[in-house]
């Protein structure tokens, strides 16, 4: 993750030459870390900030753009790792197959659900996409 934040960073701010790859190294290394948090934290002022060219100029560039690029890449982890777990739809079941199931006995509430089984199939409504399941307590 962080060397597709440096790449994306460099490309951003068009960086060139060794010194300048290292220094965007390090502000995407320290971008996380200077996130704003649930209670904020103090920010730093210089009256260097906004000259482009100068050297905390730069730095406050190359952080902006690695702090960006880092909350792009913690939604798309998130997104994929709320598609792996989503549930999945047998395309196609039938009486007599054993599956798995998930029972949720707490609505609302993530404790008490879990997934059971095995079960077999004794009945089907496809026009509905129910079907009924004999499970051995």
């Amino acid at each position: 993750m962080i060397k597709d934040i440096m790449r994306s960073v460099a490309n951003h701010v068009q960086a060139i030459g060794i010194d300048t790859m290292i220094r965007v190294a390090d502000e995407s290394v320290r971008a996380k870390n200077s996130l704003v948090r649930e209670h904020g934290c103090p920010v730093a002022y210089h009256p260097d900030v906004g000259t482009r060219g100068s050297d905390v100029g730069d730095r406050m560039r190359y952080r902006y753009f690695a702090k960006m690029e880092y909350i792009k890449a913690q939604a798309k982890s998130m997104l994929q790792k709320t598609v792996r777990q989503r549930t999945r739809k047998l395309p196609k079941v039938e009486i007599g197959q054993m599956v798995f199931f998930w029972r949720d006995t707490h609505k609302g509430k993530i404790r008490g659900s879990k997934w059971n089984g095995p079960g077999v199939v004794v009945g089907l409504l496809v026009a509905v996409g129910v079907s009924w399941l004999r499970v051995n307590i």
